[in-house]
């Protein structure tokens, strides 16, 4: 009995006793939470070959991690770290992780800082530098800088008005890109072509979702055929997983006309004939029939 009462007296002190506070590690900045991307700096300490930069920032130091592909921008072109001194203000775009540093993966000069906004939403107009099989270097029109963009499978090729290869292009040739900011650092290629007309088209290939008006609709086959908004012409496949929707309710197939304005979801496959995985039907176009004219009595 005695020994039941003790246990009650110590379950009730444990729940009066105050909360354990977490221990803090010494190492860490308390403001490095406080920092949002992009962080703003002057850098005090560089080291390209450990991998180390020091920025000075508003808040206080801030320790980051120079990486493989860490992407450096400097006087309105590509750069590289040698390229950086003590004393230069910077802005970082970084990832963060909790077991080390925050990692670069972007190092701008803050005069260089407008221009990369610029050419991550805007198409440049330039001449090849440099092609490899997985960067492309353009020296811009407007002000003869080389950047270089990063090529993925996603890249678009057009030449002449035709899809080709990347392979098609030489140094020296004149070319439109349209540019696409990666979350992992640098901007990437979506769209290469000779003729800036043809952009709009590269740019909707580059999905996987497509608004426009039926052409045709060939029930025996499942097939749509879609006239997009860019111009182009994309044929898909209705299969039984492909969800048909209208008005926000499932829809049938048999809504699918000519004149049918319409949403396709599909995976990208580079086939002549595209699977649809949702169709969202906008509106049918209709005829409408001119009202009758009234009989005038004399």
């Amino acid at each position: 009995m005695r020994t039941a009462f003790v246990v009650i007296l110590l379950a009730v002190a444990a729940s009066f006793a105050p909360a354990a506070t977490p221990s803090k590690n010494p190492n860490r900045s308390p403001s490095r939470t406080r920092i949002q991307n992009p962080i703003s700096g002057v850098i005090t300490r560089l080291d390209p070959e450990e991998g180390l930069l020091v920025l000075k920032t508003a808040a206080g130091e801030f320790t980051t991690r120079i990486g493989a592909h860490s992407y450096f921008y400097r006087q309105k072109s590509s750069s590289d770290p040698a390229q950086f001194r003590i004393g230069d203000s910077v802005k970082l775009r970084v990832r963060r992780s909790r077991s080390s540093d925050p990692l670069v993966l972007e190092c701008i000069a803050s005069q260089s800082w407008d221009w990369l906004e610029r050419i991550r939403r805007q198409p440049m107009h330039g001449t090849v530098k440099k092609l490899t099989a997985d960067s492309l270097t353009v020296i811009n029109s407007e002000d003869a800088k080389p950047f270089e963009y990063r090529l993925t499978p996603r890249t678009q090729w057009d030449r002449k008005g035709a899809a080709v290869q990347g392979t098609a292009y030489k140094p020296g040739d004149r070319v439109v890109v349209v540019p696409r900011p990666l979350p992992g650092g640098g901007v990437m290629a979506l769209a290469v072509s000779d003729n800036a007309a043809d952009i709009a088209l590269l740019k909707e290939r580059s999905r996987s979702i497509v608004t426009g008006a039926a052409t045709a609709w060939d029930p025996a086959n499942s097939i749509l055929t879609v006239k997009t908004v860019a111009g182009d012409a994309r044929r898909f496949k209705l299969t039984q997983s492909t969800f048909l929707t209208a008005s926000g309710k499932a829809a049938p197939a048999s809504a699918l006309g000519v004149g049918t304005r319409v949403t396709v979801h599909f995976h990208r496959t580079g086939s002549p004939v595209e699977q649809a995985t949702r169709i969202t039907i906008k509106s049918v176009l209709r005829r409408m029939r001119q009202p009758a004219r009234p009989i005038r009595h004399r």
